[in-house]
């Protein structure tokens, strides 16, 4: 066998344009498939960075219209912390455009205002520097900011000193206080988001809109409805089910005798599905299939290319088997050689395809994101 792959070698070295021809087909027609499946675990499966995605969900409001919405009323809150007892924790969180100003200039930013346990719920922790303290979830606090680690990137320079740092977000000064891990924008992937707040810093970075009440309020002049603005994800306690959380959500509520605005009820939908829109998921599912499709047939038809290869060459090499065999060499001797010759070649090119899926599956990460 040692004797097989040392011959192999030599042979394949010395024809190194059948051989690259190989290599290099072998290794595009294994990669495209990796980098498909890597778009699907990006897009559909693993959206967004969560831990322990299982007991994260994200909750619904169907009216009795039959509409369904993630948005609530910001008075709800209160009702849906009223299922505390299947819930670990529960968040509330809302996203703005704004105006970001830093050294880099001023361009426009997503902020995302969260309640004080939305990082607990996704389970992350900033990379660099501090989450919220509690202090700085009460109004009339300081402005604090957490940003994503593409802002940082992009906006900071990268630079661990930007911790401390301020920056200008709709003309009021906030401080840096952490950094979040790379990959986590926010739980809506149609909705990044750029920088994260204290919910007590809505009214700064928020048109003028009734955020706070159930009721109509005056401002600035104008009656404004309630805004159904905040969206709220829960993580499940451990062996709690997510029927079993519906039911009890559903019950407090209807024992608080209050309908939810717009009537109905509440539903929960895992936050990694959540995520994307059905609209914009049944797009993604349709690019994802016909990505796979063709990553398929790039992959049929590369190794079809490569056996042609390989039965041209060994055609030509019919004397050289004739002499082998005259020499006193079984045809299963010959079949060996032909076998060592082709596994050594399919290891060189899924070692190359090893490499360029790397490179596709960031391409797709990217794409996705």
């Amino acid at each position: 066998m040692l004797a097989d792959l040392r011959f192999s070698i030599r042979s394949l070295t010395r024809r190194r344009g059948y051989s690259a021809a190989c290599v290099v087909t072998l290794g595009v027609a294994t990669s495209v498939p990796f980098a498909a499946f890597a778009l699907v675990d990006a897009t559909l499966l693993r959206p967004i960075p969560l831990t322990e995605p299982d007991r994260v969900f994200t909750l619904l409001h169907t009216q009795a219209d039959g509409y369904v919405t993630p948005g609530f009323l910001y008075s709800e809150l209160e009702r849906v912390l009223g299922a505390a007892e299947v819930f670990e924790a529960v968040a509330g969180h809302g996203r703005f455009w704004v105006s970001a100003t830093t050294a880099a200039g001023a361009r426009p930013a997503g902020v995302s205002v969260v309640t004080e346990r939305f990082f607990d719920v996704v389970g992350l922790r900033p990379a660099l520097g501090r989450g919220f303290a509690p202090a700085e979830h009460r109004a009339g606090a300081e402005p604090v900011a957490v940003v994503t680690d593409a802002f940082w990137r992009s906006r900071l320079g990268g630079d661990p000193a930007a911790i401390g740092r301020t920056i200008r977000i709709d003309g009021h000064e906030s401080v840096v206080v952490g950094v979040l891990p790379r990959g986590f924008r926010g739980l809506r992937l149609t909705e990044p988001a750029d920088i994260f707040m204290p919910l007590s810093a809505a009214p700064l970075v928020a048109p003028p809109m009734n955020l706070f009440s159930d009721q109509p309020v005056l401002i600035d002049g104008l009656a404004q409805s309630p805004t159904s603005w905040i969206l709220f994800t829960a993580r499940l306690k451990a062996g709690a089910t997510a029927a079993g959380a519906e039911a009890a959500l559903n019950t407090v509520m209807g024992r608080q005798g209050r309908d939810m605005a717009g009537g109905g009820e509440v539903s929960l939908m895992p936050a990694t599905r959540a995520a994307l829109p059905p609209r914009v998921r049944g797009q993604v599912v349709e690019f994802v299939a016909m990505l796979s499709a063709a990553s398929g047939l790039i992959l049929l038809a590369g190794c079809a290319s490569v056996a042609g290869m390989m039965l041209v060459r060994q055609e030509r090499r019919r004397r050289e088997m004739a002499v082998r065999s005259w020499l006193g060499a079984g045809r299963l001797r010959i079949v060996r050689l032909f076998l060592v010759e082709a596994l050594l070649l399919t290891g060189v090119g899924a070692a190359a395809g090893f490499q360029i899926a790397l490179w596709l599956a960031r391409a797709a990460g990217g794409l996705a994101a």
